[in-house]
């Protein structure tokens, strides 16, 4: 409902650029995701931490993205389509 409100307003300019963010939403996920998880690694930098703090901070860290990123990344809606056994 929003996005029609927003096309409505503004035409077939804001629909081609909704067509393309949803081509490239997967990508955009995993750029985001992996500059937000960079981010996070930023706290190594000082001294606060000790060597198995670190280590655990990254494994954590590491974990949370490994299911993260692919898990919402998810799959185009038409990807795969006809390729289903049953």
């Amino acid at each position: 409902m929003a996005g029609r409100g927003l096309t409505a307003g503004h035409g077939a300019d804001v629909e081609r650029l909704l067509a393309v963010g949803a081509r490239r939403a997967r990508a955009v996920w995993t750029a985001v995701a992996g500059a937000v998880l960079a981010v996070f690694f930023l706290p190594f930098i000082g001294d606060g931490m000790d060597g198995g703090t670190r280590v655990s901070h990254a494994v954590m860290h590491l974990a949370v993205a490994a299911m993260l990123i692919p898990g919402l990344g998810g799959r185009s809606p038409g990807a795969g389509a006809g390729t289903a056994k049953g």
